[in-house]
């Protein structure tokens, strides 16, 4: 038993074992596999830019990696001098030192771990932007911190792309605000940013009153598919906007209008979205259709026109043929009433194919005094065949 434990304490083999280098087959597999994983451990945080660091409490002294050291501009570990509490605090960068530091003090108080990113001056005099993670690891008799313990991770590269895309989208959001054009950014179906000209055409109260609504409210139930094809397109074309399409949209208060609608996938926010551009065409299609009563007018007085010089062509023959007739001798006065009537009847077909014809051909119109009682008179007259029997006309 003693030379068992003797094994245990020490390492060493009891008398009666044989040792692990002396058995047939025996091979040092446990230091080899250490030490393999040492160096697999080492080569990921190389190649993650990560680097371990210890900071006793009580001296202030940081003991760390060889690739921590390196993180910060070493070239080795033991040609860098031991970093301080002090030294750390006074590399981080001042815009950041409040916020980091307030996170170092909950760290200690809590005993929970902390993650902090941050701006820090290497060796070298260039700043780098560092994920430390870390967690008190040792306490003393009294329940007070002693050793800290965490990670370093290199993250200028990863925060290099973050801050160029914040700025592309603080240069995306200044220029949409600036379009006439609505804009609203969809993820999930939800609007997550609507720009000024949406908000405008949409009658809204402003941008953010827009945003957690779900886009159906501003689509008519009769458009949905519509719309729900036109953002499956979007989200397979890599970019590329869809054909513009006219599509009828409703304002906050229920009013329609008809819209030109595109949309385009985008990133927004770091998240993949979808942009829905739209106007209000509205007037444009009024104005269409204004301009297309006019063409049918154009076109029905040219025809009119047409018509009329036919009718006058006409009238013509009748009105000459009633005024040879007048000027014969031996006429009944009843024949002679007839003709009258006859030349009555020609005279008011002319003026109603002038009537035409300035219809057809706008020009200035010719207005004459006329006797309104012959003029009534006249009118009767011809209505009279057209009225029942039961029927009167009086003036």
């Amino acid at each position: 038993m003693h030379e068992l434990l003797r094994s245990v304490t020490t390492g060493m083999p009891a008398d009666d074992e044989t040792p692990a280098a002396a058995q047939p087959g025996a091979s040092f597999a446990a230091p080899r596999d250490r030490e393999r994983s040492e160096e697999r451990l080492r080569l990921s945080m190389e190649a993650t830019r990560q680097g371990w660091f210890e900071l006793d409490l009580q001296t202030g002294i940081v003991e760390s990696s060889e690739q921590f050291a390196r993180l910060i501009g070493a070239q080795d570990a033991a040609s860098s001098a031991p970093m301080t509490r002090d030294a750390w605090i006074g590399a981080i960068h001042r815009d950041n030192r409040d916020a980091v530091l307030e996170r170092f003090d909950r760290c200690l108080r809590s005993g929970e771990t902390e993650q902090m990113e941050y701006r820090l001056k290497g060796l070298d005099g260039a700043f780098r932007w560092i994920r430390s993670t870390a967690k008190v690891v040792q306490y003393d008799n009294k329940g007070r911190p002693e050793r800290l313990s965490g990670m370093h991770a290199d993250i200028t590269q990863q925060m290099a792309t973050t801050l160029a895309l914040a700025a592309s989208e603080r240069g995306y959001r200044a220029l949409v605000e600036m379009s006439p054009v609505g804009v609203i950014v969809l993820r999930n179906g939800e609007v997550h940013y609507a720009n000024s000209a949406a908000v405008s055409l949409l009658n809204a109260r402003g941008g953010e009153s827009l945003v957690g609504q779900n886009m159906h409210r501003f689509v008519p139930v009769e458009s949905a598919s519509q719309l729900a094809e036109i953002c499956r397109l979007a989200s397979t074309q890599g970019g590329v906007a869809t054909e513009p399409i006219e599509q009828e949209l409703q304002r906050v208060d229920g009013e329609r209008f008809d819209a030109n609608v595109r949309c385009t996938s985008v990133v927004f926010d770091g998240l993949p979205s979808l942009q829905f551009s739209f106007t209000d065409v509205s007037a444009q299609k009024a104005e269409e259709e204004l301009r297309l009563r006019s063409r049918k007018l154009e076109a029905l007085g040219t025809l009119a026109g047409g018509i009329a010089h036919d009718f006058n062509s006409i009238l013509l023959a009748i009105r000459g043929n009633a005024e040879l007739v007048a000027m014969e001798s031996g006429l009944s006065s009843a024949g002679a009433e007839h003709i009258r009537e006859i030349q009555a009847a020609g005279q008011r077909a002319s003026e109603l194919v002038r009537r035409i014809t300035a219809f057809a051909r706008p020009e200035e119109h010719r207005r004459d005094r006329v006797h309104l009682p012959d003029v009534l008179h006249e009118v009767l007259r011809l209505l009279r065949p057209t009225v029942p029997a039961g029927f009167r006309c009086k003036w």
